[in-house]
This record gives C-alpha cells, sequence and structure tokens, in this order.
C-alpha cells in the first residue's frame, strides 16, 4: 500500500481500510471511492416479442461446428485407448 500513490476502492469499507492501514501516510496518497455496479442503459430486462428477444434465442442455439469438433475429439480419444487396449 506504500508504494502506491492512488488506491480506489469499491467499497466505502475497503476505503476505510486503506486509511487505517497507512495511517499517517494516507495523508500523501489519493484515496477514493468508486461505487460500482450495473450500467442500466447497457444491462436491461428484455421484452418477449422484441428484436432483443430474438437476438438472444439466437445466440443461445448450440454452434453445429463445435458440437461436431467434439465428437470427432472425443472418437479420436475413444479409438486410441481402445488401441492401447488392444495392444497388451
Amino acid at each position: 500500500y506504500e508504494a502506491c500513490d492512488l488506491l480506489m476502492s469499491i467499497s466505502k469499507q475497503t476505503k476505510l481500510i486503506n486509511e487505517i492501514v497507512l495511517d499517517e501516510k494516507a495523508e500523501d496518497r489519493i484515496l477514493k471511492y468508486v461505487p460500482h455496479g450495473l450500467n442500466e442503459k447497457m444491462y436491461y430486462p428484455i421484452q418477449p416479442f422484441t428484436k432483443d428477444m430474438d437476438d438472444l434465442k439466437n445466440m443461445k442455439k448450440p454452434n453445429i461446428f463445435y458440437q461436431g469438433s467434439l465428437r470427432v475429439l472425443a472418437a479420436m480419444a475413444i479409438a486410441s485407448a481402445f488401441r492401447l487396449w488392444a495392444v497388451r
């Protein structure tokens, strides 16, 4: 803490802890409380039957190419394990 010129806290309790830990050295530093949370313009409830809802539904559809790749990898792993077992 002593090596920092600026300490930004996302809770008032953390800011107070920083002040207590630094004691007199806190006078030479900048200690700020920065509230955090969700930007309501960016995160909002989606209404049904809107373009946003359609976009969300399309985003949740499984990616066929990704699933196909996983199946190929699983098949390769099973085949190599079988080869190791059969050689014994």
